[in-house]
């Protein structure tokens, strides 16, 4: 799940469907009262596996997707530019892709599951959680949010399959979601 800047749209990951589902909400931040507006993006002809990982750029053009767990999956990371901010309706287009076995160094070789991702405002740290290797792992990127110029820092070990991410508005929290 990730939420526009003010809160007056949410955006889901559709685990099965392969598809990035909006939604509005009438009072910011509140998922009690959620719209479907309608508009979905399908991601299927890139991500071949189980859907987890959505993040947008802090202007809303830019969004991320993660193809992570399974046999089909590409190990990747897919790059989409917005054709409107933080709106799906005028659709999407893919600028670009890196695999994360091949293209991202990682602290563990076997970290081929990249649930989560999220960046920093400014794009130039990005974050990624595997369920593999069980690792939070961050990049600094030499260009905002353009992922293929990723390079890694380092990580940290975080056990019970991590697959979420998110940080507090003033980035000084990390909040990890996992399945154990």
């Amino acid at each position: 799940v990730r939420f526009n800047n003010d809160g007056s749209k949410m955006f889901i990951a559709g685990r099965t469907s392969q598809k990035v589902f909006e939604y509005s909400l009438s009072v910011n931040f509140d998922v009690s009262e959620a719209d479907y507006t309608g508009n979905s993006f399908d991601v299927s002809s890139q991500v071949k596996s189980v859907f987890l990982g959505l993040a947008f750029s802090h202007d809303g053009t830019m969004m991320y997707v993660t193809d992570a767990q399974g046999n089909d999956s590409t190990e990747s990371i897919y790059q989409f530019s917005l054709n409107k901010s933080f709106d799906l309706s005028g659709g999407a287009n893919l600028i670009r892709s890196v695999r994360t076995t091949v293209t991202l160094e990682t602290l563990q070789p076997n970290e081929n599951e990249p649930n989560g991702i999220a960046f920093n405002k400014s794009g130039t740290r990005m974050f990624l959680i595997g369920s593999q290797g069980n690792h939070v792992n961050q990049y600094t990127l030499s260009e905002g949010f353009n992922i293929s110029t990723a390079s890694f820092d380092g990580g940290v070990l975080r056990r019970n399959n991590p697959n979420g991410i998110d940080f507090s508005p003033d980035g000084l929290r990390m909040f990890i979601l996992d399945t154990g």
